[in-house]
């Protein structure tokens, strides 16, 4: 960026008593001045303090180094020294400049301890001095110690060779030697060194953004204050292409030019300082440049690798960020050529016309940011204003606040927000205030017809009100910022008594506007923000697998990073006519480039499941796709985890593109695929013999693992970590894939939610196969004695005519070979070895039940006995008919266990207390209780590999809203599905103001990509979660907080896996009811019996 920018000096009207003062330090004696302000307050100021030796001779174009020590000489420190060499008449300059001042309030006490705040001064980088800025208002006023300093600029500061010779970044590398120097003496001043701020406007907000990015500063500062100008603002960064040519030239016309850099660099050395001053507005690349040391990327790349030092230090810091809505005025001013002004007649005084934004603004913008040609003409129409010439010039004020200084402002504030809620703070603040006198006071910039707040008047109020304003309203407001920013300096909070309460921008995007008026908004210019952080910076990315090449897209996810999705790639090839009811076939290759931007269409299920929000609500038979979800960048070498999920939908409905992976992804740096695969009779329809033995649905699941194994390397993923998760019966899919032996090397690592193969209600009844298979055939007029004609005939039926029946996985003697809890008794088959050889989470929710609730409580049943479910179930009707239900399967016994789940299950306190209850029964036979027992399987051999199991109690404030199949208005427990809220679709919970929960979904998506990375989900700033043990059944409860306990409901589990085991057995088996194999079998062949009747509900539906 290059600017002539409006200089003025302050002379402050209120100093009286100018006295010398003597302080000795730890670098020698210093002698400053004493001034009484208002009649009452003291400040002491230190001027031209120097911090680094004179950047000349042999040291220019070099990092700077300290000064040290002035002793035994007394440093006369009473008088501005020289601003850095720059292009001015208003003040002396010279190259030693490396100069800073100190304002202190009150008495020179080091056992004061008092705040410190940094100002770095702006000006493009290439104009500005510390010895504009007067302190002592700001540090009375907060009780704070201000510094100023003074940084190289122009050519001196950021010329760079784009190599080693001269890399640039020399006025950076001076800010740190600034702070440094800082940290280690202020206490000699009264300041505490560890509550250091640094705070800057335009290229000052630049400047203290790139240095929150360095690393080397840990510890030198904890808070940052960036106004009007960030880091990822491409108006404040040197355009990296340019940089080698731009200095190259700089060195042409110094003739200075060499087959050497190093030589033109030593040549350039030898200049008189004055030579340079005609270079401060030719070369366009004198500002933050990548030089792989001080700055190694640009910033919202380096801030989407979380386990990075720079992300780290970042997050560590108290972060403020503000704009004010007219800052884009000093770049129309910067980048506006005389010429172009002649071309479109225009007088800036009277205002810029609509074609000057569209003809020459808009495509300018686009050789700095990925604008393609039909976002050119939205951007056009966007900032377009016909009413009148003022309103367009003002709205092409907008457009370029928006591009340089507002959305970068919030690109920051989300990458920093999003990321640090258990370490740091974030606000972010916008000005709107437009004072009458901003056009006198800034007049290169500002213009009568202007609505917009101008750029620098932010820092007017800060330091120089006393200097322009006299009225009531402005020295309130200017107190009001005062206030605000040095609370912040010394709490990392702004706000205190009588101030408009200023909230965390946080997940709510809460930002403090400043006008006449202190107020609080949430977001900022939302239909602008949408365009250019979702739109504009969505481009493609091309990536070549062994299989040919696909395009996808990139996409920024605001306060996250940038997410590369591929969508519907074939895994399989479309599983139509002959290949119908058949397991599937690779897909291959293709030819040409893939399509990958777009989703394809789900899988064929009845239409109504499909919600109004999908992006493509489609259905097919030509659905076997998988889509990825890779953070930034795709390299080959990443090797990145991967997660692939397993959507849920009872086995009939349900869609992978419901489940945007991105948030997950970029949440844990892992690689996110989520899969399609045939659903309901054409996925699960079983004959009971070899014409249709069904499952096919899984093995789809088990061919596209195979897919990602073998191809996920080109996307930058691990085929070695790689994790399956799912829930319901995504949960019991991943759990049924774990038992297939075929699968062994295609994933190390499951995540069981919500459902898993030894729950009934997830697997099909094999008693009732042959009914089910006869019934259906039947109805789509394809019986025949011969099984295998009857399946060809429905080979030949519409497809929409086969979908709306219920079918689940079921025993083939292929992938399923036996009902698990028996084949798992057999510790020698490759059946069990495999399921133990991987790292294994399993969780429910504790109203899971709610589910199987709807299905066997039907709103006849509940009419006949004269319940209405809102008003919730009685005791009478669980102890009458429910418990007599789950006992039938056993008549010898039916008795005793109805008696006993009437006991256990009973509760009279209330109505909505005792409908609880009852969820929590079916909670318990078909979620809870397998969960434990496959935990207990998986434990069993002590094969070294981890168990975790969670049980989530959380209800959300919104539940019944946002879930409201399985809640009712006593429903007080976490209702099935619930969990996807959390790990998926955090963005319903931020747009719901629900920060708790919002903080737990964080924890549960670390928790969950930790186990993915490591095994183990345990992580900084998470509650440790203990693995679960035969022994010491540790169950991790999420919940606000979170916590941990042993045993999970005692008396229940005692019931269910002791208990009614014991009632259950004969003298012909008598095994040890330790056993947890014959506990499990014994167990859930009475979960079967519960669940028989609702299978064949659905069966008969067909």
């Amino acid at each position: 960026m290059r600017l002539e920018t409006f200089i003025f000096v302050l002379f402050s009207q209120n100093v009286k008593y100018v006295v010398g003062f003597t302080l000795q330090t730890r670098l020698g004696t210093i002698q400053g001045v004493q001034h009484v302000m208002n009649d009452t307050e003291k400040i002491t100021i230190f001027r031209r303090i120097p911090y680094a030796k004179p950047p000349i001779g042999d040291a220019r174009f070099l990092k700077p180094e300290p000064y040290g020590a002035w002793s035994p000489s007394t440093l006369k420190a009473t008088k501005f020294g020289p601003a850095c060499i720059q292009v001015t008449k208003n003040y002396e300059t010279s190259e030693d400049c490396l100069h800073l001042n100190i304002f202190i309030p009150g008495q020179v006490l080091t056992s004061t301890k008092k705040p410190v705040m940094i100002w770095v001064h702006g000006g493009a980088y290439i104009v500005g001095s510390s010895i504009l800025y007067d302190g002592s208002q700001m540090a009375v006023f907060g009780d704070v110690i201000v510094v100023t300093l003074n940084y190289r600029l122009g050519p001196f500061g950021f010329f760079s060779t784009g190599d080693d010779a001269s890399p640039g970044n020399y006025g950076l590398w001076d800010q740190h030697i600034a702070f440094r120097w800082v940290h280690d003496n202020i206490e000699d001043y009264g300041g505490d060194s560890g509550s250091i701020t640094v705070f800057g406007e335009s290229a000052g907000g630049g400047s203290v953004s790139f240095q929150s990015l360095y690393p080397g500063n840990r510890g030198l500062f904890h808070r940052v204050i960036a106004q009007s100008g960030v880091a990822t603002s491409f108006l404040l960064r040197a355009d990296q292409t340019s940089v080698a040519g731009e200095g190259k030239a700089m060195i042409q016309r110094l003739n200075c030019s060499s087959t050497s850099s190093s030589e033109s660099v030593r040549c350039l050395r030898g200049l008189s300082p004055f030579d340079f001053l005609g270079e401060f507005f030719k070369v366009k690349t004198l500002s933050p440049v990548i030089d792989n040391d001080f700055v190694t990327g640009h910033a919202e790349r380096v801030l989407e690798n979380e386990d990075s030092d720079a992300y780290k230090f970042f997050t560590s810091l108290d972060f403020m960020v503000g704009i004010l809505n007219g800052d884009g005025s000093i770049g129309i001013t910067t980048l506006l050529p005389q010429s172009v002004l002649q071309k479109y007649n225009v007088t800036p005084s009277n205002g810029y016309p609509y074609p000057l934004l569209c003809e020459y603004f808009v495509p300018l913008i686009s050789r700095f940011l990925p604008i393609a040609g039909s976002a050119r003409n939205h951007a056009c129409n966007i900032y377009r204003n016909d009413s009148s010439q003022r309103s367009q010039s003002n709205r092409l004020i907008d457009l370029m606040t928006d591009v340089g200084f507002t959305f970068p402002a919030v690109l920051t504030a989300d990458l920093h927000s999003m990321r640090s809620l258990e370490v740091s703070s974030t606000y972010v603040f916008l000005m709107t205030r437009v004072s009458p006198l901003q056009s006198s006071i800034l007049p290169l910039w500002t213009f009568d017809w202007m609505d917009r707040a101008s750029h620098g008047m932010d820092e007017i109020y800060i330091f120089n009100s006393t200097d322009y304003f006299n009225s009531t309203d402005d020295m309130t407001f200017a107190d009001s910022l005062l206030r605000y920013f040095t609370n912040f300096a010394k709490f990392g909070n702004p706000n205190g008594n009588s101030l408009v309460e200023w909230h965390q921008y946080g997940y709510q995007k809460k930002i403090q506007v400043f006008d006449k008026d202190i107020t609080t908004r949430r977001g900022i210019f939302e239909d602008r923000r949408k365009f250019w952080m979702e739109t504009i910076y969505q481009n493609t990315k091309t990536v070549q697998t062994k299989l040919g090449s696909m395009d996808g897209r990139i996409r920024k996810i605001p306060g996250m990073g940038s997410i590369y999705e591929f969508f519907s790639i074939p895994y399989a090839k479309p599983p139509i006519g002959y290949l119908r009811f058949r397991k599937p076939e690779p897909y291959g290759s293709w030819h040409g480039v893939l399509n990958a931007t777009v989703y394809g269409p789900s899988c064929m299920q009845a239409t109504s499941s499909l919600g109004p929000d999908l992006p493509n609500r489609n259905v097919s038979e030509d659905c076997l796709q998988l889509n990825i979800h890779a953070p930034y960048d795709v390299f080959k070498n990443s090797n990145r985890s991967v997660m692939i999920w397993v959507h849920g939908g009872g086995y009939t409905t349900g869609q992978a593109m419901k489940f945007d992976g991105s948030t997950l992804a970029l949440r844990g740096n892992v690689i996110v695929v989520t899969i399609n695969y045939r659903l309901g009779p054409l996925g699960f329809f079983s004959t009971n013999d070899s014409a249709s033995p069904g499952n096919y649905g899984l093995w789809d699941q088990h061919l596209a693992f195979r897919w990602v194994h073998d191809n996920i390397a080109a996307f930058g993923g691990d085929p070695g970590s790689i994790t399956i998760f799912g829930v319901s019966a995504g949960g019991g899919s991943v759990s049924f894939q774990s038992l297939y032996s075929g699968n062994d090397g295609l994933f190390q690592k499951v995540i069981s939610q919500s459902g898993v193969s030894l729950s009934p209600l997830l697997r099909t009844n094999q008693s009732l196969l042959n009914e089910s298979a006869i019934s259906y055939l039947k109805a789509h007029n394809c019986s025949s004695t011969n099984t295998h004609e009857a399946v060809d005939c429905l080979r030949n039926v519409s497809a929409n005519l086969l979908v709306g029946s219920a079918y689940s996985p079921t025993i083939d003697g292929d992938f399923i070979l036996g009902l698990p809890e028996e084949v798992l008794k057999n510790e020698n088959a490759q059946t069990y070895r495999f399921y133990t050889s991987l790292d294994y989470m399993v969780g429910s929710l504790n109203g899971d039940g709610a589910v199987a609730f709807i299905f066997y409580i039907t709103p006849q049943l509940l009419k006949s006995f004269n319940i209405s479910i809102q008003e919730g179930i009685p005791t009478s009707f669980l102890c009458n008919y429910i418990a007599y239900f789950v006992a039938k399967a056993h008549p010898r016994e039916e008795e005793k266990i109805a008696k006993g789940v009437c006991e256990l299950y009973s509760n009279q306190t209330s109505i909505d207390a005792q409908s609880n209850a009852i969820i929590d029964l079916f909670t318990d036979i078909d979620f809870t209780m397998p969960a434990l027992l496959s935990s207990n399987f998986h434990k069993l051999k002590l094969s070294g590999k981890r168990t975790y199991q969670y049980m989530m109690t959380r209800i959300n404030p919104r539940q019944m809203s946002l879930i409201p199949y399985y809640t009712y208005p006593w429903t007080e427990r976490v209702v099935h599905g619930a969990d996807n809220l959390y790990v998926f679709k955090l963005d319903v919970l931020i747009n719901l103001d629900q920060e708790q929960d919002v903080r737990l979904g964080i924890q549960m998506q670390k928790y969950w990509t930790n186990f993915a990375k490591t095994s183990d989900p345990n992580g900084p700033n998470l509650p440790h979660w203990p693995q679960y043990e035969i022994e010491d059944k540790h169950i991790q409860i999420l919940d606000i907080p979170i916590s941990t306990t042993l045993n999970l409901f005692p008396e229940r589990t005692k019931f269910w896996l002791h208990t009614v085991p014991e009632m259950l057995q004969t003298n012909d088996h008598k095994s040890t009811l330790t056993s947890v194999s014959n506990t499990s079998t014994r167990i859930n062949f009475c979960f079967y019996m519960l669940f028989a009747c609702y299978f064949v509900k659905n069966i008969c539906k067909c």
